[in-house]
């Protein structure tokens, strides 16, 4: 507890991420959304991270053209602030995210896929991390 009050870091903490997959036609794709396993992980500027989560709705398809989904990250540390977002994917259907907002203690961070970077663990397709 103390190397955590020292480090400004809490002892958990959840953060809702609303993602919105790129409609059909972004960037001349056809199919922007996935069915690939996304898992996603949360860091501040300081570099500490939550664990990489594995980003699924019960009942529900997620990342489909258009949509948008709302997830709750649960962490076991509350970090200082929202730098960035980092997107893993585990399969080769590529996924294009559009924008990204992370909520937490009320604040709201966006953030957006100017450069159409999509996600594939086929290299020709798209990239299996995203930053």
């Amino acid at each position: 507890v103390i190397l955590s009050a020292l480090l400004g870091i809490a002892s958990g903490a959840t953060y809702t991420v609303k993602i919105s997959t790129a409609p059909k036609g972004t960037h001349g794709k056809n199919h922007p959304g996935t069915n690939s396993i996304v898992e996603a992980s949360i860091q501040d500027e300081d570099g500490h991270k939550t664990a990489f989560t594995k980003l699924e709705i019960k009942n529900k398809d997620e990342f489909q053209d258009g949509a948008t989904d709302t997830f709750a990250i649960q962490s076991g540390i509350a970090l200082k602030s929202i730098q960035c977002i980092v997107f893993s994917i585990s399969g080769n259907d590529y996924w294009l995210m559009d924008k990204v907002i992370v909520i937490y203690k009320g604040k709201t961070k966006p953030f957006v896929n100017s450069g159409h970077i999509g996600l594939s663990t086929d290299p020709k397709e798209g990239k299996p991390e995203l930053k």
